[in-house]
C-alpha cells in the first residue's frame, strides 16, 4: 500500500525538471492504493516525459489521481500538447510504436509501452484519451488499498 498523493506529489517534480517551462499541478483523492512505487514510479515518469515532450512551452501538466468505484484507483496525465489521432492510439501501446504527427520530435516509441506492462503487471491497466485538436490523457489504473 502507497499514499497515491504523496506518490503523485512526488512525481510532480520530475515534469518540472525537464528543459521547458510548464506549469505541474496535482490534484488528488489521498487514499492508499496497491502499487510498487518504483515501478509506478517508472510508467508515470514515461507519460509525464511525453506530456513535456508534446506540449508547447508554459503549457500545463495535470497529474491526476481519482477513485474509480469501489477498489479501482485512476493515476492520469493531462497535458496541453499536440494531441492523438484516435486511430493511432493502438500503435502507441505497441513496442516502438509512434504517430505519424510525431516525426519530427525525437522518441524511441517505447514509454508508453513500458507504462502498459507495468499497469498490466500491477493488474490495471493504460489507456490514452485524445482530445483533439490538443492535448491527451493517459491513466494508469491500479487497485485500492
Amino acid at each position: 500500500p502507497v499514499r497515491a498523493l504523496a506518490l503523485l506529489q512526488a512525481l510532480a517534480r520530475y515534469p518540472r525538471a525537464l528543459p521547458g517551462p510548464h506549469h505541474v499541478e496535482v490534484r488528488a483523492d489521498d487514499v492508499r492504493i496497491l502499487a510498487d512505487p518504483v515501478r509506478i514510479g517508472q510508467a508515470l515518469r514515461n507519460v509525464a516525459t511525453n506530456a513535456v515532450r508534446y506540449s508547447p512551452d508554459g503549457g500545463r501538466i495535470t497529474m491526476i489521481g481519482e477513485v474509480a468505484g469501489d477498489d479501482r484507483y485512476h493515476l492520469a496525465v493531462v497535458d496541453e500538447g499536440i494531441g492523438i489521432d484516435p486511430d493511432a492510439v493502438g500503435t502507441l501501446l505497441a513496442y516502438a510504436g509512434r504517430g505519424d504527427n510525431v516525426a519530427t520530435i525525437d522518441g524511441s516509441g517505447i514509454g508508453l509501452y513500458v507504462a502498459r506492462r507495468v499497469a498490466e503487471a500491477h493488474d490495471g491497466r493504460l489507456t490514452i484519451e485524445p482530445n483533439l485538436p490538443a492535448g491527451t490523457r493517459v491513466t494508469i489504473e491500479v487497485g485500492c488499498a
